[in-house]
């Protein structure tokens, strides 16, 4: 189940980003010599997920959901899954073609092979929203 890989390098990018705009914000709180330092907590997670990636999105949420309580900022985080269609280049003209195994992947227009997957195989966070939540004293 590769799913469980996958959702803990998605949490893992998430806290890193969530991380990094608190340490960015802790600088300007630095600055204003205020004693205060911001919590940011990793609210919603988009990632985009191609039809030939071989990723279960129901394993993916259910691994994601059971994983995000493992790291403090993103207890409540909630995950978009966006399905991206596979798209391929036909071998013989070029057409482009969705590929499917009912016709044995190859081009519904002439028959062709897949020359190249145009779309499909993406597996790309594509949003990471962070929200500041609390304070805490600096250390």
């Amino acid at each position: 189940m590769h799913e469980a890989a996958v959702a803990l390098a998605i949490l893992k990018r998430a806290v890193a980003a969530a991380e990094a705009s608190a340490q960015k914000e802790e600088k300007a709180y630095a600055e204003t010599a205020e004693n205060t330092a911001p919590i940011f907590d990793v609210v919603k997670i988009v990632v985009q997920v191609g039809e030939f990636r071989n990723i279960d999105a129901e394993s993916l949420e259910f691994t994601f959901s059971a994983l995000r309580k493992e790291f403090p900022r993103t207890q409540n985080t909630e995950l978009e899954l966006i399905n991206i269609k596979a798209i391929a280049l036909c071998s013989l003209q070029n057409h482009q073609f969705h590929p499917e195994p009912a016709n044995y992947f190859s081009c519904t227009i002439c028959g062709g092979g897949i020359q190249n997957l145009i779309s499909g195989k993406e597996l790309d966070i594509v949003n990471i929203e962070i929200e500041q939540c609390l304070t805490e004293t600096a250390a």
